[in-house]
């Protein structure tokens, strides 16, 4: 689909700081074309004072409309996710996020039950740990593998519920297809300190190998990652105990 030459508009004067013009073009292009793409700027500009004055029943009412005409839901998250703390602390803002989020749920779409999985663990939707876990298993029954590493780092770490390694190692090992840092940080550490599992040194370090693997192949820098130093410190930690005892 050609893109909206109000939007080409709208874009170019909002690039340039004049967002009063830019505003004028994208409303153009949503209310003359209902594009999804200039109602989504319109609710990301109601969200940000520094274009407009905030006005969060505009933006999320745009941001239904949207969703309305077909827009996948992820593509509305970027704009949301940036001021995710301003709804949090803002009694309007946060009664409009969570229509909006009831709105769009499909239990079907694993993406959508983290989304609303995170909003249910110190969110908009307070805090309803058996709303979180129910949220996670239905997106790992769906495909979304995250889930099931959600709840294995929930009960490995015990915050919130009752400390229990059974269950973590459990959720981690559902999905054995998948690998994730989550999942493999917390396999390491299992056999690494024989915390459910039998100690055992050479799957620790296996698990260690794999992490970093895992984590040099991502375009990011993976020692801005939480697990990439911490396996290194492991593996090294774990290589010169076998050394010590083919020494002895």
């Amino acid at each position: 689909m050609a893109k909206s030459q109000f939007v080409i508009l709208g874009d170019t004067y909002m690039s340039s700081g004049r967002f009063d013009e830019a505003y004028k073009y994208y409303l153009e292009a949503a209310i003359g074309e209902k594009d999804p793409d200039a109602i989504v700027k319109l609710a990301g500009m109601y969200l940000d004072d520094k274009y407009l004055r905030t006005d969060y029943e505009k933006a999320f009412r745009y941001f239904t409309m949207a969703y309305d005409l077909g827009l996948e839901p992820f593509k509305l998250m970027d704009k949301i996710v940036w001021n995710v703390n301003k709804l949090h602390d803002d009694e309007t803002g946060s009664r409009e996020y969570r229509k909006f989020l009831e709105h769009i749920y499909d239990e079907e779409v694993g993406y959508l039950n983290i989304w609303l999985a995170d909003e249910h663990l110190n969110g908009v939707f307070g805090t309803d740990i058996d709303k979180f876990i129910k949220l996670c298993e239905k997106a790992g029954e769906v495909g979304e593998s995250v889930g099931y590493d959600l709840l294995g780092e929930l009960y490995f770490k015990g915050e919130h519920v009752k400390q229990d390694y059974e269950k973590a190692f459990k959720y981690f090992t559902e999905n054995n297809g998948g690998a994730s840092d989550t999942k493999l940080f917390y396999l390491s550490e299992m056999y690494r300190c024989g915390l459910y599992v039998e100690k055992d040194t050479e799957k620790a370090k296996e698990y260690c190998r794999e992490l970093i693997d895992y984590l040099l192949d991502l375009d990011e820098d993976p020692s801005e990652t939480m697990f990439y130093d911490k396996a290194r410190l492991h593996l090294k930690e774990l290589e010169a105990m076998n050394e010590g005892k083919e020494e002895n």
